[in-house]
C-alpha cells in the first residue's frame, strides 16, 4: 500500500480485491510515480529475494491529480542550496 497524504492506499482504492498478500519475514516495497498515475511493487527481501513483483499498475485516487511536488532542504547543504562549509571563531 502507498502512504499518500490522505491514508494508505491499494491502488486508486483504498482496497484493493486484487492485491496477494507476500509471505515473508522482510519484504522490499516502492512506489513510483508518473504522469497520471502510479505504480505499486513489493517482493521478498534478503539472500533469496527475487524480482519485485507488480502490485498495481494505473490511475492515482481522486482528488491526486495532478502530483503536487514541493521542495525540501536536502542534508548536506544550507538552506541556499550551498555546499560550502563555514567555520566562524569566536572572540
Amino acid at each position: 500500500m502507498a502512504d499518500l497524504e490522505d491514508g494508505l492506499w491499494a491502488g486508486n482504492e483504498r482496497v484493493n480485491p486484487d492485491s496477494q498478500p507476500i509471505h515473508a519475514d522482510f519484504v522490499t516495497a516502492m512506489v513510483k510515480g508518473k504522469p497520471g498515475g502510479f505504480a505499486l511493487k513489493g517482493g521478498t527481501a534478503g539472500f533469496y529475494g527475487g524480482p519485485l513483483k507488480q502490485l498495481y499498475n494505473g490511475p492515482r485516487p481522486a482528488g491526486y491529480n495532478p502530483m503536487k511536488k514541493q521542495g525540501a532542504i536536502i542534508l548536506g547543504i544550507g538552506g541556499d542550496n550551498s555546499d560550502r562549509f563555514e567555520t566562524f571563531s569566536g572572540s
